[in-house]
């Protein structure tokens, strides 16, 4: 009884640690939803990588530092060819998302740059995230979405 006990507080203390991300019911309402919360919203290269080990008050923090040049914009301050960085704690279950260098990615950003990046944001790798861009589209000249 006590190895049971043992390995379900075990199990339960890797759970608060678990990623939990807000689920929408249309693809729509989840766009409008990152765009109003968004400072900046663009599509953007990754061309820098640089990882690091940060001591924390529960545990170390893995941070990828990631340095992107803008592609293409929609929202906010960052015109194309501007730079940017985001940064993630990649570290198993805290919602870090992982980049590599060459990739393009949907950012929906908040606060300031280093922005944090996150796989519970609605963007991601730009080939998963096409389907947002002429929503985007919409509400970067002031239209209104349907189904919002």
């Amino acid at each position: 009884m006590r190895i049971v006990l043992a390995v379900l507080a075990f199990a339960a203390s890797f759970s608060a640690f678990a990623c939990s991300c807000v689920e929408y019911r249309t693809p729509e309402e989840a766009v409008v939803h990152a765009w109003n919360s968004a400072t900046a919203v663009v599509a953007a290269e990754a061309f820098e990588l640089t990882e690091k080990i940060e001591p924390t008050e529960r545990r170390d923090a893995y941070v990828q530092r990631t340095q992107w040049r803008v592609t293409r914009y929609w929202k906010g301050p960052h015109a194309l060819g501007t730079v940017l960085s985001t940064e993630a704690n990649v570290r198993c279950c805290l919602c870090g998302e992982r980049v590599a260098v060459g990739e393009v990615h949907l950012l929906y950003l908040s606060g300031t740059d280093p922005y944090p990046l996150s796989m519970c944001s609605v963007g991601g790798p730009i080939e998963e995230s096409r389907d947002q861009t002429p929503i985007l589209d919409r509400l970067s000249n002031g239209s209104r979405v349907p189904g919002t």
